[in-house]
């Protein structure tokens, strides 16, 4: 196969006729180059079945040259062996402080709750104690009322009381003058 790629008859087969030739080839290789490309992103993008047909196609279309040497990538060193034991001690020590941490959420949720009952009750008391407040209001306006009502009463009473002890007065003078007088006329 070497030795066809470095004889004249393959040069001769290989180049182009003319001008109109070479822009003919030419656009077949942008068709051929585009299809390829596309295979490319079909075997990126397409699942794994699909994805081996397409390399395949596209490894069918590849232009190989004979002159080339088909490079193989070069194989890569095996991998040093990995020292799990920090890493399990650290997750150990990870998983002791997570339960420790959860033990300290659902206590304090706990003592929240004990909280929040604590509130309420206290929120009952003090509407209890509003509505007792409010019942005592209530009923100091309707003593106070009374008192002013039998202050009123009083103050009538008392008017009452000096029109009477004045008429009384007036009577037992009225009472004696007539007395006096009638005495000189009877006596």
């Amino acid at each position: 196969m070497n030795d066809q790629s470095t004889s004249p008859e393959y040069e001769l087969a290989n180049r182009p006729a003319s001008a109109a030739t070479q822009v003919r080839a030419s656009g077949f290789e942008r068709a051929l180059n585009a299809l390829r490309l596309a295979l490319h992103l079909g075997e990126r993008f397409l699942p794994s079945p699909y994805g081996n047909i397409a390399s395949t196609a596209q490894s069918l279309l590849k232009p190989h040259s004979p002159a080339t040497p088909r490079v193989l990538p070069p194989e890569l060193p095996p991998a040093p062996p990995v020292d799990l034991d920090p890493i399990v001690a650290a997750l150990t020590v990870l998983e002791a402080e997570h339960r420790e941490l959860l033990g300290q959420v659902q206590e304090q949720g706990a003592s929240l709750k004990q909280f929040g009952e604590q509130l309420e009750e206290v929120s009952k008391a003090s509407a209890r104690n509003s509505i007792m407040a409010q019942a005592l209001r209530e009923e100091q306006l309707g003593l106070e009322k009374q008192l002013k009502e039998m202050k009123d009463a009083g103050e009538q009473t008392r008017r009452i009381a000096w029109v009477a002890l004045g008429l009384l007065v007036f009577f037992v003078a009225l009472g004696a003058l007539l007395l006096w007088r009638f005495r000189r006329v009877l006596f």
